[in-house]
């Protein structure tokens, strides 16, 4: 069976939904995704790997897309352009 996409009121839901409540993180205690993705995101604290996540699956950007868009946005910001 195919997965289905979200629709674009599915995906307003969920984004809203978690925007107004953020998951629960401890910083003593790895996530799934965070022990899923441990070499990947080194370094990284949950709420930044579940960002990362989070928008990855909202854009189908990867992370690393999502790191550079980021990068791009604050250059831009701090130099005018």
């Amino acid at each position: 069976m195919a997965e289905k996409d979200m629709t674009e009121e599915e995906a307003r839901y969920w984004s809203d939904y978690f925007m107004e409540n953020p998951p629960k993180t401890d910083p003593t205690k790895p996530g799934v995704f965070a022990r899923r993705k441990a070499n990947r995101f080194f370094g990284m604290d949950n709420l930044t790997v579940n960002y990362l996540l989070t928008k990855s699956m909202e854009t189908h950007k990867s992370p690393e897309e999502i790191i550079g868009d980021l990068v791009r946005k604050e250059i831009a910001i701090t130099t005018g352009v």
